[in-house]
C-alpha cells in the first residue's frame, strides 16, 4: 500500500477509502494487504467507518506501527458475513496468519508476509518463519504477500537472480509446506511484474500467491492488475472454488439495460420489428424451414448480433484505451519467438530501450487505471447525492434497513 494516504473523513486514511471500493467492485473476498503502516488505532478507525461492509486485522510494526512495514488483511463482508476467523500475530509486522472457515468441512491458513529487502535479512526471515512452532506442524493453504525476492530471473526484468542464500531459504519454506506458484504454473514463460522501479525503470514479480498441490486443484482465473489505488504495486490474484458445491454456468445471456436508451439501438429494433410483422404478415405456404416460429428465431438471432455490435462500440474510450497499452506492455515484454524455457541462461538479455519501452507503458497503464478507478468513485458519489435521501433500493442500504 505503501502507506494509508493523507487522511479523509473520520480520520481515516485516503486509500482505505478506495480499499472498501476494490474489494466491493471487483468482489474479494480476503484481500491481504502489505506496507500498510497501520496500528490498531488506525485499524479501529477504519472499522468505525467500514466496519458493516469489511473486517480489518493488522500487524503493525513494534518499533514503528505507522512509519514502517506492516500487513493486514480484509475480509469483505458482503461476501464473507458470518465467517468465523482467528489471527496469529507471526512476526509483527512482516507476517500474519488467517484461519478462516471457508465451507462447512473446510477452513484455510492463509500467511500474509512482507519479506525485507535485505537479502541476509531476508534468508533470516525465511528461516525463523520455517523454525515458528504453529507453522511447523500443518503449514498453510495459501502463502502471498511482497516478497521482495523472487525464485527466477525469468521474474526481473532485466533477468538477474537474487542471493542464493535468501533463495534457498524460501525454497525450504515451499517445499516443506507443499506450495506452488499458482500464477507461474499457470503462465510458465510468460512475462509480467508486479513492481516498477520507477528510478531505473526496472521491473520484478516480487508480489505472489502460492498454495498447495490439492489448492491448486480448486483455483482458476490466476491475473495480475491494477489495482486503481496509488502504490507501486500490482495485484495478484486468484478465483478459489470449492469442488464439492454444484456446477453454476455463467447464466443466460441478457440485453445490458444501459443499451435500452440508447436510440442508434433503438431504431435498429423498430426496423427489425417492422420486418419482423411484415415476414409474419406475408402468409404464405408453411414449410419445416419458414414458418412463424423459425421467423421469430430468425428475428432474436439478428437481434441479439446487433446489440452485442453495439455494445463494442459503446465500449468507453477508457476501457478501450486501456486494453490497447494492455496489448503493447504483452507484446513488449513476451516478443514472439522467445524462448519456451525459464531460467537464466534461457533468459535473453532485453535491450536497455525495451526496459525503458516497458516502464513508460506500465507507468500509463497505472495512470489509466487509476482515472477509471476515481471515475467509478465519482459515480457512486453523485448516485448517492441523487437517490440517497429518496425511498430507493440505494436509501434502504445506506440506511441499513430491510
Amino acid at each position: 500500500m505503501r502507506g494509508a494516504g493523507p487522511e479523509g473523513p473520520g480520520g481515516v486514511g485516503s486509500k482505505w477509502m478506495r480499499v472498501n471500493q476494490l474489494v466491493r467492485d471487483s468482489r474479494i473476498a480476503v484481500l491481504a494487504l502489505q506496507e500498510t503502516h497501520l496500528d490498531e488505532r488506525r485499524a479501529n478507525v477504519v472499522m468505525e467507518v467500514f466496519g458493516e461492509f469489511i473486517t480489518v486485522v493488522t500487524s503493525a510494526c513494534n518499533e514503528n506501527g505507522t512509519g514502517a512495514r506492516g500487513v493486514a488483511f480484509v475480509i469483505n463482508k458482503r461476501l464473507l458475513k458470518n465467517a468465523e476467523y482467528t489471527v496469529t500475530d507471526i512476526y509483527p509486522g512482516r507476517a500474519m496468519l488467517l484461519d478462516i472457515k471457508w465451507t462447512e468441512e473446510r477452513r484455510l491458513r492463509l500467511l500474509n508476509v512482507y519479506g525485507p529487502n535485505d537479502m541476509a535479512a531476508s534468508a533470516t526471515f525465511w528461516k525463523t518463519l520455517s523454525d515458528t512452532r504453529v507453522l511447523r506442524g500443518r503449514g498453510v493453504d495459501v502463502l502471498l504477500g511482497d516478497f521482495n525476492l523472487v525464485e527466477d530471473a525469468l521474474d526481473r526484468l532485466p533477468a538477474r537472480s537474487d542471493r542464493e542464500s535468501a533463495r534457498e531459504e524460501l525454497t525450504t519454506v515451499i517445499t516443506k509446506w507443499n506450495l506452488l506458484d499458482g500464477w507461474r504454473v499457470s503462465n510458465e514463460t510468460t512475462k509480467a511484474y508486479t513492481y516498477l522501479h520507477a528510478a531505473n525503470g526496472s521491473q520484478s514479480r516480487i508480489d505472489r500467491i502460492y498454495v498447495t498441490e490439492r489448492l491448486h486443484q480448486d483455483s482458476n482465473a490466476w491475473g495480475i492488475q491494477d489495482s486503481g489505488i496509488l502504490t507501486d504495486h500490482r495485484m495478484v490474484t486468484v478465483d478459489l472454488s470449492d469442488r464439492a458445491l454444484p456446477f453454476v454456468g455463467k447464466g443466460r445471456w441478457a440485453l445490458p439495460k444501459h443499451l435500452l436508451t440508447d436510440r442508434k439501438l433503438q431504431e435498429t429494433m423498430k426496423e427489425l420489428g417492422a420486418k419482423l410483422v411484415d415476414d409474419l404478415s406475408s402468409g404464405g405456404e408453411r414449410t419445416p424451414l419458414r414458418n412463424p416460429q423459425t421467423i421469430y428465431k430468425g428475428f432474436k438471432d439478428q437481434l441479439v448480433k446487433m446489440v452485442r455490435k453495439r455494445a463494442k462500440e459503446k465500449i468507453p474510450k477508457l476501457q478501450r484505451t486501456i486494453e490497447k497499452v494492455k496489448q503493447d506492455l504483452h507484446a513488449t515484454m513476451n516478443p514472439a519467438g522467445g524462448p519456451p524455457g525459464a531460467g537464466e541462461a534461457m533468459v535473453p538479455a532485453v535491450s536497455p530501450e525495451k526496459v525503458l519501452h516497458a516502464a513508460i507503458l506500465q507507468e500509463r497503464l497505472d495512470l489509466l487505471e487509476r482515472r477509471r478507478f476515481e471515475t467509478k468513485r465519482r459515480t457512486v458519489a453523485a448516485r448517492q447525492a441523487i437517490a440517497g435521501e429518496t425511498m430507493t433500493k440505494a436509501w434502504t442500504r445506506s440506511a441499513g434497513t430491510t
